[in-house]
């Protein structure tokens, strides 16, 4: 029952999600991969989804006073979780 689990949340959190008849369709192992060297889209964090570690290449910013840090378009703030730093996304800083 959890090697089932296991299986679907690699392939959900991969980005990738078939129904049973089209991925044994592909060839009958009910797992469908992507082709190597192909990169999967990834969709930007919600508004207070919480994430560990920061993605590459963010910058530290300050707006009236308050640390944000940002990657892209995408604003995180630091807080304290239960085992360390955690960083949340949030929206835009008001006069961003």
């Amino acid at each position: 029952m959890n090697a089932g689990k296991t299986i679907l949340g690699g392939l959900l959190i991969g980005g990738l999600f078939l129904t049973a008849d089209p991925a044994l369709a592909c060839g009958g192992t009910g797992m469908a991969m992507p082709m190597p060297g192909h990169v999967m889209p990834m969709a930007p964090p919600a508004i207070g989804m919480t994430v560990g570690v920061l993605p590459p290449g963010f910058i530290s910013v300050t707006v009236n006073g308050i640390p944000f840090f940002r990657a892209g378009t995408i604003w995180y703030q630091q807080f304290q979780g239960p085992t360390g730093p955690v960083y949340q996304v949030v929206p835009v800083p008001h006069g961003m």
